[in-house]
């Protein structure tokens, strides 16, 4: 029989922190929604942030899909000089959240004018 604290952490991994890793290195199946939303919500925050400090509209699209771009470009870089070699999903996923986030930029501003 497990003790009280050891089924209270099973459940907690199983259903609060089941998007972690298990093990040292080991690539989770989540890892891909991380870098998508990421991004996502990366290039929301930057475009508003930017268009709080009154960058034009344009350009606050470019400088938040840019910033976000070079994050996870260089996360791969440095993913890949420390022996990890799923680049290309991530940078897929990375892409993905980018676009997804310009394009609701772009109907919310067409909406919202």
């Amino acid at each position: 029989m497990l003790a009280k604290s050891e089924q209270i952490a099973r459940l907690m991994d199983k259903y609060i922190f089941f998007f972690l890793p298990t093990g040292a290195g080991e690539h989770h199946p989540w890892d891909y929604v991380e870098h998508f939303l990421t991004c996502l919500v990366g290039v929301t925050v930057i475009f508003l942030l930017a268009k709080l400090f009154g960058v034009p509209f344009k350009t606050s699209l470019v400088i938040a899909s840019g910033t976000m771009l070079g994050i996870g470009a260089m996360k791969e870089i440095f993913d890949f000089i420390s022996g990890h070699t799923d680049m290309a999903g991530d940078m897929i996923a990375n892409l993905l959240g980018i676009a997804l986030a310009l394009i609701v930029i772009l109907i919310a501003a067409k909406i919202l004018n």
